[in-house]
């Protein structure tokens, strides 16, 4: 039986649970319908949240819409300047464009107003553009450019959101100078690349002769790199040449001055040896006159001699007595002859390496013998004679053969002294010591030009040293330098056969004003809105609407109590759950205005309306049970909490700014927090929604709501005694709202 009655036991309490629930929820209800100021402090409650976020959003609707309202002032100082033989003023030209934009308001004046008004907060910014403005921007063609300046100044006691406006209102006019100038500066250049261009087109034969030329360098080059270990080789060679030569100049020294010597034997030959000479040659032209008397004589003698051969020993004695003297006569003067012809001989070898009389000397010398042999018969026949007159007549026709042979042997030497060594000793002697004085001179320039040849082979030698290493370098690049030859030929050659150079061509002759436009403005940005908002209070709404939300959760458990003066006839979770249900009708119909009104008064851009309303419903009830459980189990504690709560939320859960953009606390507090899950709810049915990021963010926020229930029912009841206590104590003080929980 009592496996029967237990389970109608525990259905019988949970009806009576709720039972007690509803009771406390149609008293709150009766209470509030009995009461006209409960009445009016409702209706307030429903509608002030509402209203934060109404005005806030209204106020924000389009903030960078009226930008024109904020008064910026602008000077301009700039004297202008003359760029290529042209005047400009960038700075004017700036004001100029200034005036036709109206998303700021833009207020020209001077420098002076300019600084006062900022100091005064009549402008909350102001630019201004300096004196050298122009000519800085005109310096970019010079090798040291000068940057352009321009003035910000900026009082940073006004609005930041005034300033950071400001600040992008002058990046507006840099970026608008920027722009004009490079517009400007790229239709010159693509005007000048448009000449080129079309002389290209006018030159292309010339072109294409370039092209020719260049190849034929690629194949010299070739050709250099093959020929280059040869070229060294040789300069090699011509610096051993020239070392060597180096190395032989003191041979050289030494050589000139054998030839001194030389060229004074010369002068010596021609100043005393010549006269010495003639006088000889003389002296031999006398002796043969003698020779030839006593050659004549003999013959005479020889003849009477053979004639009287039958003649008696007495008379051929004395005949050959005479013709040995005359014998003796003729041997001495030929030795005479030939020792005078001798000499002559050795100084003709001596200065002129030859012997013009020895064939007659030879001759000579023979026939001495042959008297000195005829002398020796003369002299046997005189001791013979007696016995061999025969003998006589052999020594006459000895006699005869030698006055034969010497005496037109002594002829030819008389005329070959006469017709050719006495001339050309006359002819030569003059000549002579003219080669000497002028040989001489050549001699001594030689040997006064051998130290600076010395020093030219040096500077030479050095000379070659750096070619061979400048040609060693050369060399050693040389590959390099080929290869890059050939990768240039072969694009150049790969342009010119194909058709680049000619697509190069046509973009130079283009158009340059439509040129200059796409490069200065060469990106044309396509934007594509996933989730389209149209303006920056639909936007913003979110995270207003969920803010409002909490504030109304807040001040309703701020004006109305979580307890009730009644609360002995009930539990503890008997009054949680009636009290929470009593607070939860009075966000929802704070939820339902806000979201309505979202829609139909601000005329709020919302993709999803009916996903809009539920949203706000769900995240005002997730919103009242945080707060209430916090105030319903910590009192005035809980009160604190939800406050701080409310604080960290604000700056942690990415609802104006993104929570990439907050310290890093606020970026690991950012998944905890309700708004996080609330605002995100909220963006999915205003943009356009995405389903599982919808419901993943609901599944959040109703786990929020079971975590309070379970926070309050079961931590509840022990904290109540603690609760009370608390709030006695602050009773006693007079400074609180509260008198006795009963």
């Amino acid at each position: 039986m009592k496996q029967v009655s237990s389970p109608k036991k525990g259905l019988k309490a949970l009806g009576a649970f709720f039972a007690n629930v509803l009771k406390i929820l149609k008293t709150d209800l009766q209470s509030i319908g009995y009461n006209f100021t409960a009445r009016s402090a409702i209706i307030a409650l429903c509608i002030i949240p509402s209203l934060y976020a109404w005005f806030y959003l209204k106020s924000a609707w389009d903030p960078y819409g009226n930008t024109q309202g904020i008064k910026i002032a602008v000077a301009s100082n700039d004297q202008g300047t003359l760029m290529s033989g042209e005047y400009i003023n960038l700075g004017q030209k700036t004001i100029e464009n200034l005036r036709n934009n109206t998303q700021i308001g833009w207020v020209f004046v001077d420098d002076t107003v300019a600084r006062q008004g900022v100091e005064r907060g009549a402008y909350s910014s102001a630019i201004i553009i300096e004196t050298g403005f122009s000519e800085h921007i005109a310096s970019f063609t010079s090798k040291e450019p000068i940057h352009p300046k321009v003035e910000y100044i900026i009082n940073q006691k006004t609005n930041s959101i005034a300033a950071k406006i400001s600040f992008q209102g002058m990046n507006n006019v840099v970026g608008n100078i920027q722009k004009n100038f490079i517009s400007t500066l790229n239709q010159t250049i693509f005007e000048h690349m448009n000449s080129a261009g079309k002389t290209i087109k006018e030159q292309e034969s010339m072109l294409n002769e370039s092209v020719n030329l260049i190849n034929q360098s690629n194949s010299t080059i070739q050709q250099m790199d093959s020929n280059m270990g040869n070229l060294i080789e040789q300069v090699n060679v011509l610096e051993s040449l020239v070392t060597h030569g180096q190395t032989n100049l003191p041979l050289v020294d030494q050589s000139l001055g054998t030839n001194q010597e030389i060229l004074d034997l010369i002068a010596d030959f021609s100043d005393t040896q010549s006269d010495f000479l003639v006088d000889q040659l003389h002296g031999i032209q006398n002796q043969i006159p003698q020779i030839t008397s006593l050659l004549n004589h003999t013959s005479d003698a020889t003849e009477h001699l053979a004639d009287g051969a039958s003649n008696t020993f007495n008379t051929a004695v004395p005949v050959l007595q005479d013709l040995s003297a005359d014998l003796s006569g003729t041997y001495n003067k030929l030795t005479t002859v030939i020792s005078g012809a001798t000499y002559i001989n050795n100084v003709f070898y001596q200065y002129f390496q030859t012997k013009p009389l020895q064939p007659t000397i030879n001759k000579l010398i023979k026939i001495q013998s042959n008297v000195l042999r005829t002398k020796g018969l003369i002299s046997t026949s005189l001791s013979n004679v007696k016995y061999d007159l025969n003998a006589l007549q052999t020594i006459s026709n000895d006699i005869n053969a030698i006055n034969d042979d010497l005496i037109p042997s002594l002829h030819s030497l008389d005329n070959n002294i006469s017709s050719t060594l006495l001339p050309f000793i006359d002819d030569i002697s003059p000549l002579l010591s003219d080669t000497h004085t002028t040989t001489n001179a050549l001699l001594q320039s030689l040997k006064d030009q051998i130290p600076t040849v010395n020093t030219g082979l040096s500077l030479g030698l050095e000379a070659l040293d750096t070619i061979q290493h400048n040609l060693t370098i050369l060399q050693t690049n040389l590959p390099k330098f080929k290869n890059s030859i050939n990768t240039i030929t072969r694009e150049i050659n790969k342009i010119h056969n194909g058709d680049s150079l000619e697509k190069l061509t046509d973009l130079l002759a283009a158009d340059p004003e439509s040129h200059s436009n796409f490069v200065t403005d060469m990106i044309d940005i396509e934007q594509t809105d996933l989730f389209n908002i149209p303006n920056y209070g639909s936007g913003m709404a979110p995270f207003f609407t969920a803010l409002a939300l909490w504030t109304g959760s807040l001040l309703l458990t701020t004006m109305f109590s979580t307890n009730l003066s009644y609360r002995n006839r009930y539990t503890f979770r008997e009054q949680f759950v009636g009290k929470m249900l009593f607070f939860f009708i009075i966000v929802i119909i704070q939820a339902t205005i806000l979201a309505l009104g979202n829609i139909f008064i601000l005329k709020a851009y919302v993709a999803e309306p009916a996903l809009f309303i539920f949203s706000t419903i769900c995240i005002s009830i997730t919103r009242s049970a945080i707060t209430f459980t916090l105030v319903k189990v910590f009192g005035n504690i809980g009160k604190v909490l939800c406050v701080l709560l409310l604080v960290l939320q604000l700056t942690g859960a990415g609802g104006s700014f993104p929570v990439e953009l907050s310290p890093t606390f606020f970026q690991v507090i950012h998944p905890f927090l309700p708004f996080t899950y609330a605002i995100g709810m909220l963006r999915e049915s205003v943009g356009g929604v995405v389903r599982d990021v919808y419901w993943a963010n609901w599944y959040v926020l109703f786990g929020f709501v079971v975590g309070s229930l379970i926070l309050g029912l079961a931590i509840g009841p022990h904290t109540q005694a603690m609760v009370e206590r608390m709030n006695d104590k602050l009773n006693e003080t007079g400074l609180t709202p509260y008198s006795s929980l009963d």
